[in-house]
């Protein structure tokens, strides 16, 4: 019997297949439509996969032909990027330690909460000893907040700053709080979240970007399902310019593969010139870590120039005033000035069309477009969402 995952497994299977048959047959003559996308391409297969996969998540209702047909659009939208990758989904392994800031953020704020719950325990605690010992344990705290305690970056799980003497980290939460406290705890989960020794993948696979901020790791943004920009994800699966990159791994709890961190990517023809193409770096979720995003950056440009036949050179450029989006789509467009963007030319670029970010999108039950005002509805418009 296959397993979630096996499952995932098989539709990206089909997925890639389907591209490799399309993409010879557009080597052969022929043109990129929709006609010869349901001759070369298993749409049956691929649409039912994928509803199977969105009622993981949604209960919400839809309609084969519909999600067909978007689909099928999918492969006409992607395929420039698929030629770029070379694969639906393309991995790299990496070891990446955790950035200490990081840490310090959460647990700045589990202080916080620890801090008020002391103040709690003093008012209502009538013992004298007790009440001394909360006071200390309080003044320790604005100790760790005013100073954030400096851990050993080359192991941050193991050593504090000389004046703890060098004893692990949890074992000082667990003096200064009590061995169940919610700062011990925020600092086990920070480590064990943030140590990634995993595969980051970089991705055009549509239940990849289906489920862009769903993860077992209590992260989330916007563009979740049942979030603020629903349709956000599906805006995304049908442009030409998007790709997801994020760390992750399979797990028997989560139908495809479960995401750490991601961070969606945009590869953009110029619209001014013919044969300049443009790579940005959008927001990362659930937090900032740079060497993912220059991995990503690192292996998108090697197939970039894997596909271009050479090793070309790649200027820095301000994404927000390179990278065009679609102002009507139902998407969350976070790409801001300070992000990265490189920008390269060759004239391998000449046949890949100008493709805006994002893309209107329509509801997966009755069809009805979806734009920019429908993006708090999910993947079904407002009508069919009740």
């Amino acid at each position: 019997m296959k397993t979630i995952n096996d499952k995932e497994k098989s539709f990206n299977d089909v997925l890639e297949d389907s591209f490799s048959k399309l993409d010879k047959a557009i080597l052969n003559g022929s043109e990129l439509n929709e006609e010869v996308v349901r001759e070369y391409c298993d749409l049956d297969y691929l649409t039912e996969s994928f509803i199977d996969f969105y009622e993981y998540f949604s209960e919400s209702s839809k309609t084969f032909s519909v999600v067909q047909k978007m689909l099928g659009d999918y492969f006409i939208s992607k395929y420039y990027l698929y030629k770029l990758l070379g694969s639906v989904r393309i991995t790299q392994e990496v070891d990446i330690d955790v950035e200490e800031h990081k840490v310090f953020n959460n647990l700045m704020r589990a202080f916080e909460v620890a801090k008020s719950d002391k103040k709690s325990e003093l008012q209502s605690e009538s013992n004298t000893t007790k009440k001394e010992a909360l006071i200390n344990d309080i003044i320790n705290l604005n100790f760790a907040c005013s100073e954030q305690i400096k851990l050993d970056s080359s192991d941050m799980s193991k050593n504090v700053a000389s004046k703890y003497g060098g004893i692990k980290v949890s074992k000082l939460y667990a003096n200064m709080f009590g061995g169940d406290n919610i700062v011990t705890t925020t600092f086990s989960n920070s480590i064990q979240n943030n140590r990634m020794k995993e595969d980051l993948y970089i991705s055009i696979s549509p239940l990849d970007i289906l489920t862009l901020s769903e993860n077992s790791y209590s992260w989330q943004s916007c563009l979740r399902l049942q979030g603020e920009y629903g349709a956000g994800s599906l805006s995304y699966i049908l442009d030409g310019s998007t790709v997801v990159a994020f760390i992750g791994k399979y797990n028997d709890n989560f139908p495809c593969l479960d995401k750490k961190w991601r961070q969606l990517m945009y590869i953009q023809k110029s619209n001014c010139s013919d044969d300049s193409l443009t790579i940005a770096q959008s927001r990362q979720y659930p937090n900032d870590i740079s060497d993912a995003e220059s991995i990503s950056r690192r292996l998108l440009m090697s197939k970039i120039n894997d596909f271009a036949g050479e090793n070309l050179s790649y200027k820095k450029v301000i994404p927000t005033e390179n990278i065009e989006e679609n102002e009507n789509a139902p998407h969350y467009y976070d790409l801001r000035s300070n992000h990265h963007g490189v920008q390269t030319t060759h004239e391998s670029f000449k046949n890949i069309p100008h493709f805006l970010v994002g893309s209107e999108a329509y509801c997966i039950d009755c069809g009805y477009s979806l734009g920019r005002e429908d993006s708090h509805y999910g993947y079904t418009c407002n009508d069919c969402s009740y």
